[in-house]
């Protein structure tokens, strides 16, 4: 019994001495293959997560900073300690630490009734992303939500989003182009309200979300409805180009004025017009730039171009039939306009009555001392008191006289003035040549001081008939040469280099940001070095949605922004002309949308070479 007794004794001490044994010897390598699994996570950066074990078994918790991360926790540690179990990156109970900010954006562009809503938001925030488009949708100036926000477990939870979204609601409401964005812990708010009133309690709503910072690009301005509309009016006469006027924005002036100077040969432009954002935009406002330049085309002598509110009053004389049925053509889109406005056509054609001025011509060169006359005149004694005219002030002057005769008709009497034109233009050049001939005077040559170009301009216009087309070409004797024009090689060497500079705007802005002033001034000095004449055509590009007439107006305010910087910079780089153009973005990714908000900086085309004779 007694031996009995001591086996039992022994195999329970063997029993409790190997279950001690495993147990000890277990927990210890657990311990152990824990702490050098935290050990191997710290070093590598991942010091946010919890290793447990459980008979050799791990369990992977806490947290870390990307998506990726698990995974490549779990990688690292099979490689490090691969005498453990480790669990798929799937089965761990890792989370992702929310450490990013939401962000949020809210757009419409102009003319249209879609609201686009993008950003990231925490997963937890499915309910505002709901409750955001909701709102906006149930606005009646909203027609589509296109909903883009997605959701990422690193986004930390967006508790303002009714504010949020009362913000972009009141925006919405009253403006047509609105843009509403958190991003970086920065609130933006762009867009047009009708009073101060309204701004501040939106004002008031953007400090409600709690922003570190905000930038309010909001703009009051009173509706179309109760302003005054804007008011134009050209006058030319003898002293060249007058305008008068009000418009409602510096691009709608800049627009205007550079198409004039478009014109060739270049007129002398008497710039009185203002500018008043108390006054709304008139239906005729945006054909400016396209009505001005063939009514100066097609019309001779004084003319005057009055636009109003109701009213487009024309007044003038086209030189012949001919000129005055293309100019009807091309004015043809006055009576386009919505709301109708009422045209007065007080244009008339000059008569046709042939030989009425014709036959008569007359070439003057004018070189040192010494003045060649020729052509054919109805009074032979026209050189001779042009002579008698020059003796007093000229009496060095020698006066060769080449001059035939023809029959006087109807209309001839304008040549009396000759000699009291050669007796003011002549003591005004260092030399030049006067031709008159099939209704035109050109005039060129060295002017002694620099009012003498336009004072001849002047004289020129109370000689010749009001039909005339006068090219005043005369340069003072200190200005430079005029340059060559363009070679083909040059050409293409100027279109490459213009081709890397396209100006890119914000959605419905005419406004250069810093970066694309800083395009321009690069665009000019590569101009300045362009040692021959050209002209440029300026192209405001926008895309085709929304209202066509709308995006065609934004188009040519672009254009009149890059106008006025480069003129800005070198008023005398060349003439310019603007042009807008509507681009299909149809085919292109909503991420590219952004290029077809741009303006073109080309070079006019090479004017088609003369005929032979």
């Amino acid at each position: 019994m007694r031996f009995l007794a001591i086996i039992i004794l022994f195999l329970l001490a063997v029993l409790g001495s190997t279950l001690l044994a495993k147990f000890t010897l277990r927990g210890n390598l657990e311990a152990e293959l824990e702490r050098r699994a935290l050990a191997v996570l710290a070093e590598a950066g991942y010091g946010g997560v919890e290793v447990k074990f459980d008979h050799l078994d791990a369990t992977l918790g806490g947290y870390v900073e990307s998506l990726e991360a698990p995974g490549e926790v779990v990688a690292l540690l099979r490689k490090k300690l691969p005498t453990a179990y480790w669990p798929e990156p799937a089965a761990t109970s890792i989370a992702i630490r929310p450490t990013l900010p939401p962000r949020l954006v809210v757009t419409r562009q102009s003319g249209s009734d879609t609201a686009t809503l993008e950003g990231v938001l925490a997963s937890s925030d499915e309910g505002g992303r709901a409750m955001l488009a909701s709102r906006l949708h149930a606005l009646p100036e909203i027609g589509e939500i296109e909903n883009r926000i997605t959701f990422d477990p690193r986004q930390l939870p967006f508790p303002k989003m009714a504010e949020f979204a009362s913000l972009s609601a009141g925006l919405l409401t009253h403006s047509d182009a609105v843009r509403v964005s958190l991003q970086d812990g920065t609130l933006t708010m762009g867009g047009t309200v009708p009073n101060e009133g309204i701004r501040a309690s939106l004002r008031d709503l953007a400090g409600r979300i709690g922003a570190e910072s905000e930038v309010d690009h909001i703009v009051v301005e009173a509706p179309a409805l109760f302003l005054r509309s804007a008011e134009f009016k050209l006058t030319r006469n003898r002293f060249g180009i007058t305008l008068n006027g009000t418009l409602p924005a510096d691009a709608d002036k800049a627009a205007v004025l550079a198409a004039l100077r478009s014109v060739r040969p270049a007129p002398e432009i008497s710039d009185r017009l203002t500018v008043s954002d108390d006054r709304a935009p008139a239906p005729w406002q945006a054909a400016l730039p396209e009505v001005l330049p063939v009514l100066l085309r097609g019309l001779s002598g004084e003319m005057t171009a009055e636009f109003s509110e109701s009213q487009i009053r024309l007044h003038g004389i086209s030189p012949d039939l001919d000129s005055f049925a293309k100019m009807k053509t091309a004015l043809a889109t006055l009576g386009e306009f919505e709301p109708a406005v009422e045209i007065v056509n007080e244009i008339s054609v000059a008569p046709t009555e042939e030989g009425s001025v014709g036959g008569q011509t007359l070439l003057a060169v004018y070189e040192g001392e010494l003045l060649v006359l020729s052509g054919a005149l109805s009074d032979a004694a026209i050189p001779d008191r042009i002579e008698k005219a020059l003796a007093k002030a000229l009496p060095d002057l020698s006066v060769k006289n080449e001059v035939g005769k023809v029959a006087a008709k109807p209309g001839h009497d304008w040549i009396s003035r000759l000699p009291e034109f050669f007796a003011e233009a002549l003591t005004r050049v260092q030399s030049g040549i006067f031709r008159f001939e099939d209704d035109r005077l050109e005039m060129e040559g060295r002017t002694l001081a620099l009012p003498d170009k336009q004072i001849l301009q002047n004289v020129a216009v109370n000689t010749v008939p009001t039909h005339f087309t006068i090219q005043n070409d005369l340069l003072h004797v200190d200005a430079p040469l005029p340059k060559p024009p363009l070679t083909p090689e040059l050409r293409a060497t100027v279109t490459a280099a213009l081709e890397e500079f396209p100006l890119y705007f914000e959605i419905g802005s005419e406004a250069l940001r810093e970066e694309e002033v800083a395009k321009v001034a690069a665009l000019v000095e590569v101009l300045k070095k362009v040692d021959a004449e050209f002209s440029l055509v300026v192209t405001g590009v926008s895309d085709h949605r929304g209202n066509e007439e709308k995006n065609r107006e934004l188009s040519l305010r672009r254009a009149g922004s890059v106008v006025a910087e480069i003129e800005r910079l070198a008023p005398e780089l060349a003439a310019i002309e603007t042009a807008a153009r509507i681009e299909n973005v149809s085919d292109l990714p909503r991420s590219q949308h952004w290029k077809a908000r741009r303006v073109d900086v080309t070079l006019a085309p090479a004017a088609a070479p003369a005929p032979a004779p």
